[in-house]
């Protein structure tokens, strides 16, 4: 049966690169020596899936006067006016979490438990990269790491078109 399965993997094409990181990032996600690295790394996973998608010719046109405006402003300092212009043109797409919820509609239709669970996780991952530790100390992140390689496991078996036959563990 092992044969079987790397015989297999190995005749499935890569369709894209951004599910090989992603599967790359959940793996390395084992390896990390704690429950909270263990969860940011798995919760990275997500990501790479993330493709943004442009928000549409309204908003390019806003950023274009925000842009515009900006560079008017002579009072701003160069270094700030060049990190803020930098920022303003990453309005022209939606955010990784938008594009998370958008996708789940995609990987999991029908399922709003699903996509609020993947911006739940996502959120919390925020928490711990910003603030440190998340702020619901009862947080168990060895359960939400779960969930997460859970949500993770059926796409993947989407983008591979097949049942993996052995389940996740934390």
């Amino acid at each position: 049966m092992i044969i079987q399965e790397i015989t297999d993997d190995f005749q499935q094409p890569l369709r894209d690169r951004r599910v090989l990181l992603s599967m790359e990032l959940l793996a390395a996600s084992t390896l990390e020596s704690n429950d909270r690295a263990r969860f940011v790394m798995a919760v990275s996973a997500l990501e790479p899936l993330a493709q943004q998608a442009p928000l549409g010719d309204e908003v390019d046109r806003f950023v274009e006067r925000a842009l515009a405006d900006l560079r008017a402003d002579g009072a701003l300092p160069l270094h700030l006016r060049a990190s803020l212009e930098g920022r303003l043109r990453q309005l022209r797409t939606e955010s990784v979490r938008q594009a998370l919820s958008r996708l789940c509609a995609k990987w999991f239709p029908g399922d709003r438990t699903a996509r609020d669970t993947i911006d739940h996780v996502y959120a919390l991952r925020s928490e711990i990269l910003h603030e440190g530790r998340v702020s619901d100390l009862d947080t168990l992140l060895g359960v939400e790491t779960l969930k997460v390689r859970q949500y993770l496991r059926r796409i993947y078996e989407q983008e591979f078109a097949r049942a993996f036959r052995v389940g996740t563990t934390v």
